[in-house]
């Protein structure tokens, strides 16, 4: 085993189990919330019906990714915790990009019904703003994870910043 590897697994695996259980919780939430809207809201576009499918379907990858990240960190890569500051899997790159466009959809209709309200751009200009940034930085890391073949410990520190920035 590497001896710079932190066999702290409360904050790795243990931290990441936390989130995914409760990912799988929202998106439960989410799931249930759809059902209503499309049985609530039956006359409402089609555009806007196949938005909120479009997210709702994103969501599920994001929920399928998630899981099978954790499913390589904890059962095909039990017993070799240093695994896990190693290159990340496919899925779990997959998930930084889903998180952007996820994201970039709901906030964009969000500042779209702002302006709709208000008639001011200022505010969803923005929200439109920060929402494209998270994208091109989902887009770059998930870019970024799918290139590596290896993880310089030089760059650990530089990620973990860039993945709490993407998360203002």
């Amino acid at each position: 085993m590497d001896p710079t590897f932190s066999s702290n697994l409360n904050t790795t695996l243990g931290v990441m189990q936390i989130s995914v259980l409760i990912s799988c919780v929202l998106f439960g939430v989410m799931t249930t919330q759809t059902y209503i809207y499309y049985s609530r809201f039956p006359g409402d576009s089609y555009k806007l019906k196949t938005f909120v499918a479009f997210i709702w379907v994103c969501e599920i990858a994001h929920v399928l990714c998630s899981g099978h990240t954790l499913y390589i960190y904890t059962i095909l890569d039990y017993g070799h915790p240093e695994r896990i500051s190693g290159v990340l899997p496919k899925s779990g790159a997959v998930t930084l990009l889903l998180q952007g466009v996820v994201e970039l959809c709901v906030q964009g209709f969000f500042s779209f019904r702002i302006y709709t309200l208000s008639k001011k751009l200022y505010i969803p200009i923005l929200s439109w703003g920060f929402s494209l940034w998270r994208l091109g930085g989902g887009a770059v890391l998930f870019i970024t994870a799918l290139r590596m073949t290896s993880f310089p410990d030089e760059i650990k520190p530089v990620g973990m910043a860039g993945g709490y920035e993407l998360d203002y």
